[in-house]
């Protein structure tokens, strides 16, 4: 048995046009490859990420210091108008960026566009039992009822139904989990404004930020004397607790330092050392489609992807816990240099990762499919016989809702994933030459029609009909109507926005005006070569 025809077919998996990039274009993005390339064989640049910026402007609004104009430019541009703040500009808005993103608007006083149309996105959330669910999980969930009522507070909203949502909190009994204690008590604070009672003996620095909001009193712990040290996330709980103790002002030299350490010149902050796994993996397929590198150096990339490989796949740096998401964009590199990989200790924990989402009981869209995804693609990657053909069929489609796919609302991510797995699974059982019902046929004329609602005059997707288009959204909207046959509109405006994202440096990024990102890289040039082929 052998998929090797369908990935020889798909577009994304061969290199056979290699003039599909404009002549000029094609040459500056090998200019910023040569810039990533390490001598050691791997791609690095640094680029702004929601993460440290949040700890870094918190940590900033602590001392009482503000942030430059550069970095307020960067905090607005993750916003995709109504559905919240994406992880970095150009992608998809989450719930959990968008709170964070929200909070640093609140510190260094930024004005947040559309903001009474995202109170209501967000309120929308509310389910029926109280709870709040998201974009990506839709059943209410601790997380998102958090940082719901959160966000709501913050933008001085509340929910819809606030006594039921007080309800859902009363009947989850308190956890041993000390965080989720904590998240507990403080929805019922900002919705009651009732502080809560008790000791609690916290074991780490986020453990005693959280609690100290909860209201909750707690055994202090003794600062660590060389504060550097610590982690990023650490140093902003502890710098939290500095202050309310009023022995911040002793910590001020070496955490201006980290704020210095992690500064982007561009505004923002980044974590300048680590090493992305999927960010390698986005970079290689990207040289792959415009034939960059020399055989030489592709051996030498995949000699050290396979040197930081852990027991089980890869996970998001090198030898760190393995994650289907890191692993099969891994597996994607070793292919296109026409290496057949097979390990036992991946296959297991593949079909491992596929039983736990199929058994998932809460609808939570985005783990799942997300996951059957990965799960079909490294079946195909490793040439190995997918299980449970006809349950991963059936899950799939109880995500599809009559146009694209999701939870309570279609977005394109969850759509992207749908279509692909369906894709790989019937041409899984076409390869067998197996008689079987062809759903991606059924569900195909009402995607199609979805997809194209999502594009903008621009040529660009967002990420539900009617928001502005991002890199992130348009791939998943271009590829996945590749595999539905589809052609595109506007055609010629789709090209020259994608070629107007890329920057001076000659790598792309997420909107005309922000900073080159590896990942957006094979976003746009995946686009582009889907698009030329039209």
């Amino acid at each position: 048995m052998s998929w090797h025809n369908l990935l020889e077919e798909d577009i994304l998996f061969n290199n056979n046009n290699k003039n599909f990039m404009p002549r000029a274009n094609k040459i500056r993005f090998k200019d910023f490859v040569m810039q990533c390339l390490t001598s050691q064989s791997y791609f690095h640049h640094t680029s702004p990420m929601i993460y440290p910026t949040y700890y870094c402007t918190g940590i900033l609004h602590l001392l009482g210091e503000g942030i430059t104009k550069a970095t307020r430019k960067y905090i607005k541009s993750l916003q995709v108008e109504k559905c919240g703040f994406a992880e970095t500009t150009g992608e998809t808005a989450w719930l959990d960026k968008t709170y964070m993103a929200v909070q640093m608007c609140i510190w260094h006083d930024i004005e947040i566009d559309y903001k009474t149309d995202l109170i209501d996105f967000i309120q929308s959330f509310q389910n029926q039992d109280g709870g709040f669910g998201s974009i990506s999980h839709e059943s209410s969930n601790l997380q998102a009822t958090y940082q719901s009522v959160f966000i709501l507070d913050l933008l001085l909203s509340r929910p819809k139904r606030v006594d039921s949502c007080i309800k859902w909190v009363e009947k989850h009994p308190n956890s041993r989990d000390l965080l989720s204690s904590a998240y507990f008590q403080i929805i019922k604070q900002v919705l009651t404004g009732n502080k809560s009672n008790g000791h609690i003996n916290p074991k780490t620095w986020k453990e005693m930020y959280y609690i100290d909001r909860a209201g909750l009193t707690y055994t202090d712990t003794e600062i660590p004397s060389n504060i550097i040290d610590c982690t990023l996330e650490d140093k902003y709980y502890i710098a939290y607790l500095l202050k309310k103790s009023k022995n911040l002002h002793k910590y001020k030299t070496p955490l201006r330092q980290t704020i210095h350490n992690h500064e982007f010149h561009h505004g923002g902050y980044c974590t300048q050392n680590d090493i992305s796994i999927i960010s390698n993996g986005f970079m290689y397929h990207s040289t792959f489609l415009n034939d960059i590198l020399t055989t030489s150096q592709q051996e030498s990339f995949c000699k050290w992807l396979m040197s930081v490989k852990s027991h089980g796949g890869w996970g998001s740096r090198p030898k760190q816990t393995p994650y289907h998401e890191y692993t099969v964009t891994s597996l994607t590199s070793l292919k296109l240099t026409g290496k057949q990989t097979y390990c036992d200790d991946i296959d297991q924990l593949s079909t491992q990762e596929l039983k736990n989402a199929l058994s998932c009981p809460a609808k939570n869209n985005y783990y799942v499919l997300r996951t059957i995804k990965n799960y079909l693609e490294r079946c195909i990657l490793m040439d190995i016989k997918p299980i449970e053909s006809a349950r991963i069929v059936r899950t799939i489609l109880s995500y599809y809702l009559g146009s694209g796919f999701g939870g309570r609302i279609p977005y394109l991510y969850a759509t992207f994933w749908g279509i692909r797995a369906l894709y790989l699974i019937e041409g899984y059982q076409q390869c067998l030459k197996r008689l079987h019902m062809n759903k991606l046929n059924r569900i195909r004329h009402e995607c199609i029609n979805w997809i194209k609602a999502c594009q903008n005059n621009d040529g660009g997707f967002g990420m539900i009909p009617g928001v502005p288009s991002n890199i992130q959204s348009t791939y998943c909207a271009y590829y996945s109507l590749w595999m539905l046959g589809s052609e595109t509109k506007n055609k010629e405006a789709g090209l020259s926005w994608l070629i107007s994202l890329q920057q001076p440096d000659g790598g792309f990024a997420g909107s005309q005006d922000m900073s080159s990102e590896m990942l957006h890289s094979l976003y746009t040039i995946s686009s582009l070569k889907i698009l030329d082929s039209k």
